[in-house]
């Protein structure tokens, strides 16, 4: 992971802890899951990278080119499924582990026609 994306990720942690104080005052439990399950996501990030960025440099250049490849799908998707890539933009997280994390409190419902 490259610097820039590093300290992305330490400024959205800070985001989201402050989010969670908020949650936690207006006793919005739900949201404390969201964001709690963030939380987590982002500083196992945070400690893959540092751990990362001595080991492999080769991990970067491919960390790199996966996320590109799904940037690209996603402006691909974009001009067939706008609301499908929308979603996807917020709820796929690209770091050392690429994932899917959706709002379980407004999960979409997923229909494939052929």
């Amino acid at each position: 992971m490259d610097s820039r994306a590093l300290r992305e990720l330490q400024v959205r942690l800070q985001q989201v802890e402050e989010e969670l104080d908020e949650a936690q005052r207006a006793n919005d439990l739900g949201q404390q899951v969201v964001l709690h399950r963030e939380q987590e996501w982002l500083r196992s990030e945070i400690s893959r990278a540092w751990r990362q960025h001595k080991k492999n440099p080769s991990t970067e250049r491919c960390r790199h080119a996966v996320s590109k490849a799904i940037r690209r799908a996603l402006q691909k998707l974009s001009v067939v499924a706008p609301q499908a890539a929308s979603h996807l933009r917020t709820t796929i997280h690209c770091g050392y582990v690429c994932a899917y994390l959706p709002d379980p409190t407004n999960a979409p419902e997923w229909v494939v026609e052929w």
